[in-house]
């Protein structure tokens, strides 16, 4: 079984178990135990994974000697722990408290480059740029909401493959996405002046970045969606259509611009036809099964929320009456011609390239 396999085992049971857990030594017991032994671990080994472990800390200004205690070490073949987890009951929030108690241990801890936070379902990873212990994780997993690339990355701390060249690999590869994904979701000044000074000699000024700063978030928006090629064929859950309909569904939506994309809606919404008379099931887009051309007008009921914000605009260019009360759904039907590339008035045309460009 690869660990792919495993890992999705595992976090099956997670929901039930969460049902029975009362205390935090009850976390270690039915969720962070296994969860270990699911990397290699020997748990039941003192030699190799040591419970309470031990240590000396300074706290307060007078730098009293204390007594601390690791909740979980795992040891190197010194015996000298390499890895330590402070745990927390399931039913626990992860707080900045929790995280200064692990950096309170992992600091006085030599050896130790791994410090991991956890309740047992969240997962935080921390490591220590210079001597002290980060503040901010370099990696955060939920269990319960495992994307491909957090099985991944977790099989890198699993007994066979953790070692210090690929923790370091780990570190830096997740350091740069977070870095850049700061920069795709708000380009920062410098991020705008150093692509922008490419193109333009001129002095950067703040009017100048402003509108490099909308450009390039812009470009990285397509670049990122063709390099990701999205793809909601198995996401979207669709009753009474059939393949071919709900294919024509899917590339209608993939070609919507991100604004009118509503993926978190789309993913939490069965598209049905339903017969007239018929119980609407709630969490539902649904349309009549009377309905001529069913995929055009399903998307026409789902564009309306959006098409409400350009009502001024088809009214100015006198595509719909303002007295009309059907011009909401008039104003739908041009969005989908325009996907579907159908002849629309020059006015209209161009008020669409604007509206899907911008």
């Amino acid at each position: 079984m690869s660990f792919e396999e495993k890992i999705k085992k595992f976090t099956e049971n997670i929901p039930e178990k969460m049902k029975h857990i009362k205390s935090e030594d009850g976390t270690i017991n039915a969720l962070i135990n296994p969860f270990l032994k699911l990397l290699g671990y020997n748990v039941a080994e003192p030699k190799e994974v040591e419970y309470q472990y031990d240590l000396s800390i300074k706290l307060g200004v007078n730098k009293l000697n204390k007594k601390g205690k690791i909740d979980i070490a795992i040891l190197n073949n010194d015996k000298k722990p390499e890895i330590i987890i402070e745990c927390k009951a399931v039913d626990k929030k992860l707080n900045k408290q929790h995280q200064e108690q692990l950096k309170s241990y992992y600091n006085i801890t030599p050896n130790c480059r791994l410090g991991i936070l956890t309740n047992g379902i969240i997962y935080k990873f921390f490591t220590n740029t210079d001597k002290l212990m980060d503040r901010t994780p370099f990696l955060e997993i939920d269990l319960r909401n495992l994307s491909k690339i957090d099985i991944q990355e977790l099989e890198m701390f699993t007994k066979e493959k953790y070692n210090s060249k690929n923790l370091e690999n780990l570190v830096i590869n997740n350091k740069i996405r977070n870095i850049l994904n700061k920069e795709f979701e708000h380009p920062s000044d410098d991020f705008v002046k150093a692509i922008a000074k490419q193109l333009d000699k001129g002095v950067m000024n703040k009017n100048k970045i402003i509108k490099y700063r909308r450009i390039i978030k812009n470009n990285l928006k397509i670049i990122l969606n063709k390099k990701s090629e999205p793809n909601y064929e198995f996401e979207m859950k669709f009753r009474g259509f059939n393949e071919e309909e709900e294919n024509k569904f899917i590339k209608l939506y993939n070609k919507l611009p991100e604004k009118f994309k509503d993926n978190e809606f789309v993913e939490n919404t069965t598209i049905i036809k339903i017969n007239k008379g018929e119980k609407i099931p709630k969490n539902s887009l649904y349309i009549y099964n009377s309905a001529t051309n069913p995929v055009e007008e399903i998307m026409i009921k789902y564009l309306r929320k959006y098409a409400k914000g350009y009502e001024t605009d088809f009214i100015k260019i006198k595509s719909v009456k303002s007295n009309d009360s059907m011009r909401i759904y008039k104003i739908c039907r041009r969005f989908v011609a325009y996907l579907n590339n159908r002849k629309l008035t020059n006015e209209e045309k161009n008020l669409l390239d604007k509206i899907f460009s911008e």
